[in-house]
């Protein structure tokens, strides 16, 4: 489940969108043992073992339970209080077409296009049912009271509907288990709207959250299967949620950070914050990131040896719609994921702050007691490498932005920021750099570290007056370039680009020798091109022997004016 709620940091001058998500389980007086998992109610109501957030607790996972089958099918049942009465235009017709149309907008169709047609997504939609209580009832903030909240609604929602629905063909794998429930509430998302009733009160118990759960005990239905996991939204939940909680559904944990700490994979994927992603004002979520598909089977990574010292020219095609992405294993358990994401090809995607190659780090040693676990921003399973630096993603500053993607002649090796090492320190053995990259497509190239290295060590950027009448023309780059050898030829190139006109203005270049440590001040001043404000993207590239070492890019495009 993920969910969208602004709230005012207090640290930092601006708002921070944080994204939940969570998986439980719903207990009851009866001791409920699930792998490690092991708990009694008392424990629960006593607080011993309840969490300063109750939507904190997780069930455990691991990477044999992240699969999804050629043909998925889900039972729908919306749900009904006594209190509470849908909008007139969410009719069943209307959950059937979000869910399992074949047109654009669709679920089925966002798990068709993830998973380049491999995974089709079917269903039937049964509804709307009347439930016996008011919505209050019935909202997971009840749980730990005489009433068991949600799960309550689940099981009235199941008696209800075992009078017109064979549940027997939502069991796919035969274990005896319905694979994918999905429970859709009256009612507004308590995760958004936050004020079930209206009143204001953002701490009432009115709404029904979006989450996964496990009910206390199996229902028995009269088809011979039992109903166990579930997924709940509420009818105003849009594409992303449902394609997000399905994803759960699938054994996919949450990439957000959990104690809301950071963002944690922000927008790059639909397990992240990028399910509230939209494009020309209509919801349109990330696609999964590399490793969420890379687990669920959509993905066979081409893989290189790091080690090996050859050299590699690997060209991707978007991965929305091509699935190629490149697979840089360090140990059994981590690994690089490199892939070409494009906001322009694909249906989905187009909400991304711009395109370019991601590079994920993948530790899948970190666990907790649930399974995977981004909660620690210093080391989680899954990290998006920010190719500008920043590590705005880590630090909590933003859900991602256009400097995230490595962009044509970026470069990433030992020495670079951000670097190519392990998690241990450990060097890596290699430096990657993106050789070509228009709409279409991206050169990735790995050459061994047996180049004399080289690297920013600082850059300095300042606007400049060289006219003195009040307006800034120039840009002045003061810089520091370091190696590990002496004598040493390098020639730093500025690539120039005008974002107000989307104009390529030119590639700038200046020669130098260096040697070891030594300090340097280097400088390198980029003026106005024409009698026009421009707003201009640089990045630098620093070059030994015709292969980039480095690169530096300004945290945003820098204005220079022109008077009026």
């Amino acid at each position: 489940m993920i969910a969208g709620i602004v709230r005012v940091n207090t640290n930092r001058y601006h708002l921070v969108f944080l994204y939940f998500s969570t998986i439980f389980i719903v207990m009851s007086s009866q001791v409920f043992s699930s792998s490690d998992f092991l708990l009694e109610k008392e424990e629960l109501e006593n607080g011993t073992l309840q969490p300063e957030n109750w939507r904190d607790w997780a069930l455990g996972r691991t990477g044999e339970d992240i699969h999804a089958d050629t043909i998925e099918k889900v039972i729908v049942l919306l749900a009904q209080t006594k209190d509470v009465t849908p909008d007139e235009e969410h009719s069943i017709s209307y959950f059937d077409e979000l869910l399992f149309g074949d047109s654009f907008g669709s679920m089925s169709h966002f798990y068709s296009e993830n998973s380049r047609g491999q995974t089709k997504v079917q269903g039937e939609v049964v509804g709307w049912l009347q439930l016996s209580n008011d919505l209050s009832e019935y909202d997971e903030e009840l749980w730990l009271g005489e009433e068991y909240g949600v799960g309550d609604g689940i099981e009235e929602a199941l008696t209800k509907a075992d009078e017109s629905v064979d549940f027997s063909i939502y069991d796919q794998n035969g274990d005896g288990i319905i694979d994918n429930l999905m429970v859709v509430f009256v009612g507004e998302n308590d995760a958004v709207n936050g004020d079930g009733d209206g009143d204001g009160d953002e701490s009432d118990a009115n709404a029904i959250w979006p989450i996964q759960w496990l009910l206390q005990s199996p229902h028995e239905t009269d088809d011979g299967v039992t109903a166990s996991n579930f997924f709940v939204c509420s009818e105003h939940c849009d594409l992303g949620t449902f394609a997000h909680e399905f994803g759960h559904n699938l054994g996919l944990p949450d990439l957000y950070d959990s104690d809301y700490s950071s963002s944690g994979v922000g927008f790059w994927s639909l397990m992240s914050g990028g399910n509230y992603l939209e494009w020309n004002d209509k919801p349109n979520p990330a696609h999964f990131d590399a490793w969420s598909k890379y687990k669920l089977g959509w993905i066979l990574p081409t893989e290189i040896d790091s080690e090996s010292q050859q050299s590699h020219q690997i060209t991707l095609d978007p991965v929305e719609t091509y699935g190629e992405i490149i697979k840089v294993p360090i140990s059994n358990y981590e690994y690089w994921l490199i892939e070409f994401r494009s906001n322009k090809a694909g249906d989905y995607d187009r909400g991304l702050p711009s395109s370019g190659i991601l590079i994920w780090h993948i530790d899948e040693s970190i666990t907790n007691e649930y399974g995977f676990d981004n909660s620690d921003e210093e080391h989680p399973t899954v990290k998006l490498i920010q190719a500008d630096g920043y590590d705005d993603l880590k630090n909590g500053w933003n859900e991602g932005d256009a400097g995230d993607p490595f962009g044509i002649n970026s470069v990433i090796n030992n020495r670079t920021s951000p670097s190519a090492l392990s998690w241990s320190g450990s060097d890596m053995g290699f430096s990657m750099s993106v050789s070509e990259m228009d709409e279409n497509m991206a050169t990735v190239s790995f050459s061994g570290n047996d180049l004399p290295r080289a690297w920013f060590y600082d850059v300095i950027w300042n606007w400049d007056d060289s006219e003195g009448d009040g307006f800034l023309n120039e840009i002045v780059f003061t810089y520091d370039i370091d190696s590990d050898s002496s004598n040493l030829d390098v020639r730093v190139e500025f690539q120039v680009s005008d974002r107000l006109t989307d104009e390529y203005v030119g590639s700038f270049n200046s020669s130098h020798n260096i040697s070891g440590d030594d300090f340097d001040d280097f400088k390198y001043t980029i003026g106005r091109y024409s009698e026009e404000m421009v707003l201009f993207e640089i990045v630098a590239i620093l070059w030994v022997e015709n292969e980039p070492l480095d690169s530096y890019s300004p945290a945003h495009p820098i204005w220079l004016e022109y008077p009026s």
